[in-house]
């Protein structure tokens, strides 16, 4: 079974030691040698084999820890975290934090899975594979290694059976030859006997010179074999072992660099997701989740039973068009009363409404009041006031109004609004958006498309009926845009 050399193995010449040159008569301690790497193989796979269980087990370990602690944190305070952004969120409260710390347990944990699941594919496959194939190699060349000395065994035994056949002949010889010249000398012998000695002597002569050819030609037949066996024959079996083994060695080598390799990108991923965590809980505010705890008490149940009557000293009170964002109704009038001491917004059905619709305690932050385009419900004056509970769309009815209510609800929902801006001067409050086309849609029909910042509809477009390539080339303005405003859609 000859196996051609790989270029990536080392050419025979450039070989410190080889099977041939150290061990051409020593097939004992090539045997040994190559059984020792194959058993030293089993013991790399069984290593290995554990790790890919220990990572295995760890991954599932951290998800019963995620499943178990998953919801300890509030769905509102829930910031999903991406390792890959390179931007770090700041002003986080400590349960959005703790939120952080479970996804970047999860995904720890499918890091480690990963890593288990590689390990068996790309590494252990690999090495039970070239494990079974360097063993039926091996077994194969060592069967042909023993037949060949089993070969040469033959022809020593051969060639000495022909020499103990030769001695017995030539002694037989000898002695037929010292009989007759003994007789020679007996005066008183009889012809007929000295006859028949000569004859016997003749025999033995012709059998001891028949056999001594015989010697030769399996004298000269050993040292062929001899020759074939050591020059040819062994050398052939040995650098084909060697090749294999080498060949071994290699792969193995090759599967324990990609093992390492898939351990560092784990540990590499892993390491840029705690850094990234370590730096957004750097940034964290302490006091986050205790103001909004304290400011979040008005939406008791004692607040949702106050009556417009008890409403104390409101800031701002009038009658405005409302609808929820996602409400497929009309705007409808309301009793809008701002109280500023409270930072709460009241929503009446009436002026004499005993419970509010809606209670909206503003919080601190830069995502809570957002104008909205005329183009999305085809009316001017327009804002959203986005809380934890709904988003809410506020119609004014006129410029000075809206100006107003606007203004006062963004004081409450940014009270150092020229601080932040001061201490964040990259950030602006105005963008321009323009909606040009879209192109290869499955199939024609009518299209709109809608301006999201955040997730949160602020404009929309003409209807384009009929086509699977509408064109828009709608332009829109919007000022007073979050300064944490990252995502438009």
């Amino acid at each position: 079974m000859p196996m051609p050399t790989p270029k990536y193995l080392t050419p025979a010449e450039q070989r410190q030691a080889s099977f041939k040159s150290h061990l051409l008569f020593g097939f004992d301690h090539v045997t040994r040698i190559t059984d020792d790497g194959l058993k030293s193989m089993r013991d790399v796979i069984s290593l290995l084999k554990k790790r890919q269980a220990a990572e295995q087990e760890y991954s599932r370990a951290l998800d019963r820890i995620h499943q178990q602690f998953s919801e300890m944190v509030p769905e509102a305070a829930r910031v999903a975290f991406d390792p890959t952004s390179p931007e770090i969120p700041t002003g986080l409260g400590l349960a959005s934090c703790v939120g952080m710390i479970l996804d970047e347990l999860s995904s720890t944990s499918l890091q480690h899975e990963l890593l288990s699941a590689h390990l068996t594919n790309q590494v252990i496959e690999e090495l039970s594979t070239c494990y079974k194939e360097t063993d039926t190699y091996r077994k194969h060349q060592l069967s042909e290694g023993a037949r060949l000395q089993k070969t040469l065994q033959d022809t020593y035994t051969n060639l000495k059976k022909v020499q103990q056949a030769h001695n017995s002949a030539s002694k037989e010889a000898d002695d037929a030859k010292a009989a007759l010249d003994k007789a020679r000398t007996n005066p008183s012998i009889k012809s007929s006997l000295l006859a028949k000695l000569d004859s016997k002597s003749v025999n033995a002569d012709t059998k001891a010179a028949d056999i001594k050819l015989k010697l030769d030609a399996q004298d000269q037949e050993c040292k062929q074999a001899q020759e074939d066996h050591y020059n040819q024959q062994m050398p052939t079996v040995l650098e084909q072992l060697e090749v294999k083994e080498e060949d071994r060695c290699w792969r193995l080598r090759q599967s324990l660099i990609r093992a390492a390799c898939l351990a560092r990108d784990c540990s590499q991923n892993t390491l840029t997701m705690q850094s990234k965590l370590s730096r957004t809980l750097e940034r964290a505010n302490v006091r986050f989740d205790l103001e909004n705890a304290i400011t979040s008490v008005g939406e008791s149940d004692n607040e949702l039973d106050l009556p417009v009557s008890s409403v104390v000293a409101p800031t701002l009170k009038a009658h405005l068009a409302a609808k929820g964002m996602e409400n497929l109704k009309p705007f409808k009038d309301y009793l809008f009363m701002i109280v500023r001491h409270k930072r709460r917004l009241y929503q009446y059905e009436s002026d004499n409404a005993q419970h509010p619709k809606l209670v909206i305690n503003v919080p601190y932050g830069n995502t809570v009041v957002r104008p909205v385009d005329y183009s999305l419900f085809g009316r001017h004056h327009v804002f959203q006031v986005v809380s934890s509970l709904r988003t809410l769309c506020i119609a004014c009815p006129d410029e000075p109004t809206y100006r107003q209510w606007f203004n006062e609800l963004q004081s409450l929902s940014q009270p150092n609004l020229r601080s932040m801006l001061e201490s964040r001067p990259h950030l602006v409050r105005a963008l321009h958006v323009k909606v040009v086309e879209a192109k290869g849609l499955a199939k024609s029909s009518d299209y709109v498309a809608e301006v999201h910042l955040e997730s949160e509809r602020q404009a929309r477009t003409q209807v384009k009926t009929a086509t699977n390539e509408p064109y828009w080339g709608q332009a829109f303005d919007f000022d007073h845009v979050p300064l944490q405003m990252t995502r438009v859609i």
